[in-house]
């Protein structure tokens, strides 16, 4: 009675083993990943009524764009222009590296009295 089912369950087993993965309900294998204040790039893109999927998150200027979009009143090229520009501005000001930041904390931390010098 033992030999049958492990013939059986070896069988179901070398069988199995060359089946290829299921395919899943999901969007694609990796992840998705998303900005959370801002829409995706080019922004002119979203400045001219292309929105994509809004987010909660987003900074109110980009809110404000597609509340115009939204009820129908699309901004003139002026406009669109004058958003870009605003944008870029604001992107250009972040500074990804954190040097100034860190830097002027070092400067500041200095003149803790009793405090241990760092590197900077």
């Amino acid at each position: 009675m033992k030999k049958p089912f492990a013939l059986a369950l070896s069988l179901a087993f070398v069988c199995n083993f060359n089946a290829l993965p299921g395919k899943t309900c999901s969007f694609g294998g990796g992840p998705y990943f998303t900005y959370t204040i801002h829409p995706d790039f080019p922004m002119s893109k979203f400045s001219a009524g292309q929105l994509g999927i809004l987010q909660n998150g987003y900074a109110r200027s980009y809110l404000m764009v597609a509340w115009r979009y939204l009820s129908n009143k699309p901004l003139s090229a002026q406009e669109q222009d004058a958003f870009n520009k605003l944008w870029e501005s604001r992107l250009a000001i972040n500074d990804f590296s954190c040097a100034a930041v860190t830097d002027s904390w070092i400067k500041l931390r200095a003149t803790v009295p009793g405090v241990s010098k760092l590197e900077s």
